[in-house]
């Protein structure tokens, strides 16, 4: 074979090799995302070290450029239109195939994470069914095109890691039979009420505590949480950090409007009395490595459930911690889920009912962060306790319109200076709650559905249920 032939043989090789290299857009990234809109919408990739990529959007046709460093890594922020249910798509190159990004919507994005509750499909699951399942997934279809969602299999690792296997999802029975119901109940609220698209970034794990969701570098402050290397042998969801590594940290910088939390029961029992200080430092975190400011974050009361019994207080400490986890960052919010259990569902720690979550957690994002009149979001909670004789007296934040009831109350309990809690009568008197006990003679302390599981029946004139509590501090 001549030399000629050979050179162009090498040349015709050479360039088929370079011809299949191209541009990459990072995990979070694929058809049928959804961006942020009236933003800059952080992308990036890879592409070849060095080279300039240049991303055309459909919605105006300029051109933005930036450059892969030397590792081939390149990121840009892209601005972005008003929101729309038209799609677009985005177009990358930098000089080899150009890549396309198709069926692109602009809209609203939110981060839905947690344990299983958060995790639980519109399909359920054995024995964990969801109310009006096969109803709600039918109806799914007339959103679709409206919502989309990024699915992460749960997955842990030791290390952090830079990219995860996602595909966006949209809304189809089919798709929505894996989607978290609670997701779905807020998604869909603010699509009604905004008409605008959504997207959720899906990212739960079930039975994983709060501190497999938090870096190795805040975790290593922790006195009450064991960081050996024998712990990481297990490799299970309660291990610190590996959820944060694995399920988390491929998502940090993907343009947000904010985040929606469930989890807690998982954490029952463990770290008791420094929840509220990990959730708010995971919190803090979060927001601090995503670099878009103090972004909203909302989260779930955990609901009630018998756990070693349900007169016992494992998890009403838990939801103290979280209650108290409102009043130590700005820009949260909690709601509550005691009026969202049945009786039957003692034994049961993924309750049916997951509509009110949902339509509770938009709320809170309707009201604040989309500035949404007459949106009634803030739950009765307790504010002071007065004695005046054999009778307690109790006032409440957010009952500005009055009480669901005035008589036949359920779930207070009052003690004496003995300590010990007695059930107790409460009526509607003068703007307060009037507690009593005929067993305690001088009342001490009162609580509210303050167990693992016990129902109460109190609520606002809107229909938001007063949040468990007590005004004791005694140690059980």
């Amino acid at each position: 074979m001549n030399k000629k032939v050979i050179l162009l043989l090498l040349f015709v090789i050479t360039a088929l090799q370079y011809s299949e290299a191209r541009v990459y857009l990072g995990a979070p990234f694929g058809d049928g995302m959804v961006l942020q809109r009236e933003t800059k919408a952080n992308l990036w990739g890879k592409a070849e070290p060095g080279s300039t990529v240049t991303l055309v959007a459909s919605w105006n046709y300029k051109e933005y450029y930036t450059k892969a460093d030397n590792n081939g890594k390149w990121s840009i922020a892209i601005p972005t239109p008003k929101a729309s249910f038209s799609p677009y798509s985005i177009t990358l190159n930098d000089g080899t195939t150009p890549l396309v990004v198709r069926n692109v919507l602009i809209g609203e994005v939110w981060f839905a994470s947690g344990q299983s509750n958060m995790e639980m499909p519109l399909s359920g699951w054995d024995k964990c069914p969801i109310t009006n399942s096969a109803a709600v997934l039918a109806a799914t279809a007339k959103y679709s095109g409206k919502l989309h969602y990024a699915y992460v299999k749960p997955s842990m690792s030791r290390e952090p890691l830079d990219s995860i296997g996602i595909v966006w999802r949209n809304s189809t029975p089919d798709e929505m039979k894996i989607f978290s119901a609670v997701a779905y109940y807020f998604a869909t609220a603010l699509i009604d009420k905004l008409q605008v698209p959504v997207g959720i970034l899906f990212s739960s794990y079930g039975g994983s505590n709060v501190e497999a969701w938090i870096p190795r570098n805040v975790v290593e402050t922790y006195s009450d949480v064991n960081l050996n290397d024998s712990i990481f042998k297990k490799m299970d969801q309660h291990v610190p950090t590996v959820l944060y590594n694995a399920m988390l940290k491929p998502f940090i910088g993907y343009t947000l409007k904010g985040f929606i939390w469930y989890q807690g029961e998982s954490n029952v029992g463990y770290c008791r009395d420094s929840y509220a200080k990990h959730f708010t430092d995971m919190i803090a975190t979060w927001r601090k490595e995503w670099k878009q400011g103090n972004l909203p974050f909302y989260y779930v009361e955990i609901a009630p459930y018998k756990y070693n019994g349900p007169n016992n207080t494992q998890a009403a400490f838990l939801r103290y911690q979280q209650f108290k986890a409102q009043h130590m960052a700005k820009k949260i919010g909690m709601v509550g889920t005691n009026d969202c259990v049945t009786a039957k569902e003692n034994t049961q720690i993924h309750p049916a009912n997951k509509q009110p979550i949902g339509l509770r957690l938009a709320n809170w994002a309707l009201a604040n962060d989309y500035k949404q009149d007459n949106i009634n979001y803030k739950h009765p909670t307790f504010k002071s306790l007065s004695i005046k004789g054999h009778r307690a007296y109790l006032s409440f934040s957010n009952v500005h319109n009055g009480y669901n009831l005035q008589q036949g109350i359920q779930g207070f309990e009052v003690c004496g200076s003995d300590s010990v809690f007695k059930p107790a009568k409460a009526v509607v008197k003068e703007e307060k709650i009037m507690v009593s006990s005929s067993e305690v003679d001088v009342p001490v302390a009162v609580r509210y559905c303050f167990k693992n599981f016990q129902k109460g029946n109190l609520a606002n004139k809107e229909g938001l249920p007063v949040i468990p509590f007590r005004t004791d501090s005694f140690e059980k």
